[in-house]
């Protein structure tokens, strides 16, 4: 635990001391939930507020987590290679992921809510499907940009491969978000947060499995 501490820590460290990717972020956005509030001028159907707001979180998530393996010096692989467990470093680069993602997807709903209004009838359930899809795209996208940090970091091949497994998250993720607008019950979407719950426990292991072997690299 001390040892996880301290990767987490150091995380949280680089990315204070390197905030202009943090503000780029939260700017972007800024500036688009701007052009979208402008585009639709608050005609939003239950469906579009979902899709909207989802596509804005994907492509913020995917900037945030690119960001997780490449903002550490190259020289810094042999150091972490000697001193952390894989199993250690990846799950610390998971948790933080998450975190970030879960920040950024509150101050996209409390911005989005700013722009457009809410439409969002049950919050509960929507916080409930934003933590499930934080923790999906977290993992999934810790992973990928590892792959990808091995071959020069090409953020294009971590979006390619990612997106495969992205979709099933999204579509599940979709149908949830689009429940609390529409006030559907609880009762009636049981069956897609364990869906999302169970993917995102299937994409922790799967990381925690292979990440070891990436490791070797």
């Amino acid at each position: 635990m001390q040892s996880l501490w301290a990767l987490l820590k150091k995380e949280f460290l680089l990315d204070f001391r390197q905030s202009a990717g943090i503000t780029s972020i939260v700017v972007y956005l800024i500036s688009v939930l701007f052009s979208t509030s402008l585009l639709f001028k608050n005609n939003f159907t239950a469906v579009s507020y979902s899709s909207v707001y989802l596509i804005i979180f994907l492509f913020s998530g995917l900037i945030a987590s690119y960001r997780n393996f490449t903002k550490e010096e190259n020289d810094n692989g042999l150091f972490n290679y000697i001193y952390y467990s894989p199993v250690l470093y990846v799950l610390s680069k998971m948790i933080y992921s998450v975190i970030l993602n879960l920040v950024l997807a509150f101050i996209l709903l409390f911005l989005f809510v700013l722009f457009n209004g809410s439409l969002i009838a049950n919050l509960g359930l929507f916080c409930i499907n934003l933590f499930g899809l934080s923790i999906g795209m977290g993992s999934l996208l810790s992973l990928m940009g590892s792959i990808s940090s091995k071959s020069q970091g090409s953020f294009a091949l971590m979006s390619i491969m990612s997106f495969p497994l992205l979709l099933p998250l999204l579509i599940i993720s979709a149908k949830l978000s689009i429940a609390a607008i529409q006030d559907i019950p609880l009762s009636m979407n049981w069956k897609y947060i364990i869906s999302l719950f169970s993917l995102d426990a299937i994409i922790v292991l799967l990381a925690l499995v292979l990440f070891p072997q990436i490791w070797t690299e």
